[in-house]
């Protein structure tokens, strides 16, 4: 009875020049706690009265053609442009900006940080050690070969670097660094600017660059609270003043025009379930101060959550579920990934190296309903969300168009999911339901998609960081 009641509620829909920084004092925050998506509408409806509030505030931006010249030379036909091109380029002719910076509310920083690393080919030494970006380095681990366990790899008496340190490329920092130098940067020092970059990369910049973004909000994939900081000593690094979770940029939704946006057709794709991942390591991955690579000390390792999914596909036919399930371990190319996404109803999304995936918004493009598997989503990761030093509340009503299973449900009793989608396949009402709020959502979480609202309800989020008391 135990393990049923808490299936049911886990599935419940409830819904820098060096010279130029001066650090402002951090306002402390009026949330204590992040939020909790399980509190239901009146939370919605007041983040909804707040989003129409923000609606009359103006931003400024600075110049593209002054500040950040790749805008308009190398990345303006880039075929993967980051979340903070497409970003860019919205605000150019937004009917709130301003040219008048005393104005504005808030302050857009153009640097594409993000672009350069979706534009060009990121060097194997960003990449994680345990992953195939990182093949051939002497680190490497593969999971067909032994290695010690994460528990194992903690008792080493060597000192642990960050994982995978980051610096920012010379373009974003010839960019900020003439941000940071005008008059418009140092009136407030920063703390009126907001600065994206949807990628990974963001908590992980070495501590000199971080500590470029600790005035500014910051709108990035997922936030770093204390827990995550803790992983491999990362309270080194400075947190930016304030933080927006914005969503990825999904290349599913670059390259594919949006399915139809019918119950109707979404009911006719062939396969029940997709999920593809790459066969290795899942979890932070540091240096010893030898050389050698190991999981980070209090890093999860995720590599056997993932590899769970597989027995969903091998148990498929017990529960009477029509065709079988596209679960692989293998990577492929892009366009036959988003075909298999497009032709799937659920898709699984497996927290990884972190609690984000930047499957889950592959899925939400694709009109592939999310089955979330990752126990950490609500406190780092809800799109919109926003907060200062990690903690953040508010966001998108995920829940009513996303399933959920907790990490170690899946992992000990597979076959929870496949009872759940065997009940729902057979309930056409909630079915609807799902499907038409993952339409209506698109527009919130999809910055390719015409039409979107992606762009405003990250400058409101921003807003209401600047604000903060």
């Amino acid at each position: 009875m135990a393990n049923l009641l808490a299936l049911v509620t886990l599935f419940a829909f409830t819904s820098h020049a060096s010279g130029s920084i001066r650090k402002v004092q951090r306002r402390s925050s009026s949330w204590e706690l992040p939020m909790k998506v399980h509190n239901g509408v009146p939370v919605q409806l007041a983040a909804a009265s707040r989003f129409a509030a923000d609606e009359d505030q103006k931003f400024f931006v600075y110049d593209p053609a002054e500040y950040e010249p790749r805008f308009e030379g190398e990345f303006a036909s880039c075929q993967r442009k980051g979340a903070d091109m497409m970003f860019l380029q919205s605000l150019l002719h937004h009917r709130r900006r301003t040219l008048n910076h005393t104005e504005a509310s808030l302050v857009v920083v153009p640097c594409l940080f993000e672009s350069h690393r979706h534009c060009h080919v990121a060097d194997k030494r960003d990449a994680p050690v345990g992953s195939k970006a990182a093949v051939g380095s002497k680190a490497t681990t593969s999971l067909l070969q032994p290695s010690r366990t994460f528990s194992e790899f903690s008792e080493d008496n060597e000192n642990e670097v960050i994982p995978w340190t980051v610096s920012l490329d010379n373009g974003t920092s010839e960019c900020l660094a003439k941000v940071m130098n005008s008059t418009v940067y140092q009136a407030n020092w920063g703390a009126d600017h907001l600065f994206l970059a949807a990628d990974y990369a963001m908590n992980f910049l070495s501590a000199t660059d971080a500590d470029k973004f600790v005035n500014m909000t910051v709108g990035q994939i997922e936030v770093t609270d204390e827990i995550e900081r803790a992983i491999a000593d990362r309270k080194s690094s400075a947190l930016p003043r304030c933080s927006v979770v914005v969503p990825y940029a999904s290349d599913v939704d670059l390259i594919q025009e949006p399915p139809d946006r019918s119950f109707e057709q979404w009911n006719l794709r062939p396969n029940v379930l997709n999920y593809r991942f790459e066969q290795r390591r899942y979890g932070l991955w540091c240096k010893l101060a030898s050389g050698k690579g190991h999981p980070c000390r209090g890093s999860k390792d995720r590599t056997d959550l993932r590899q769970s999914s597989l027995k969903v596909g091998a148990d498929w036919e017990q529960f009477g579920l029509p065709g079988s399930p596209n679960i692989v371990s293998e990577r492929v190319p892009l366009e036959n990934y988003s075909s298999e996404l497009h032709q799937s109803k659920f898709c699984l999304v497996v927290a990884g190296d972190t609690a984000s995936s930047h499957s889950y918004f592959d899925a939400v493009a694709a009109g592939c309903i999310p089955i979330l598997i990752s126990d950490r989503w609500d406190a780092l990761a809800v799109p919109m969300a926003h907060g200062s030093a990690g903690i953040v509340q508010g966001g998108i009503n995920f829940s009513t168009f996303t399933l959920r299973l907790a990490e170690n449900l899946f992992m000990e009793d597979p076959h929870a999911l496949l009872e759940r989608l065997s009940s729902l396949l057979s309930d056409e009402t909630e079915l609807r339901s799902l499907v038409n709020a993952l339409y209506d959502n698109q527009k919130f979480l999809l910055w390719a998609m015409p039409g979107n609202t992606v762009s405003s309800r990250v400058l409101s989020s921003a807003m209401r960081c600047v604000k903060l008391d």
